[in-house]
């Protein structure tokens, strides 16, 4: 049976070619990013997390705009 990886910012720059990458390694890969699921919110990301049952989870989830970091600290 396939390894079921729940790939958290799979739409980000790091997070599209380690799902291609996953995929072709034969791994069933549950894509998750903003709006499908949001992993700040506790309580939507751990329905979704239980939905989803993976057996690995990777987080390549990142906050990219510096700027924006800057002023959302607590959010970055």
């Amino acid at each position: 049976m396939k390894k079921r990886i729940l790939l958290l910012g799979a739409n980000g720059m790091f997070g599209r070619d380690a799902k291609i990458y996953l995929e072709n390694c034969g791994y069933d890969v549950i894509p998750a990013d903003v709006p499908e699921v949001d992993i700040t919110e506790e309580k939507q990301f751990g329905q979704f997390f239980s939905l989803s049952n993976p057996d690995i989870v990777l987080n390549t989830a990142a906050f990219t705009d510096v700027d924006g970091a800057e002023k959302k600290r607590e959010e970055a």
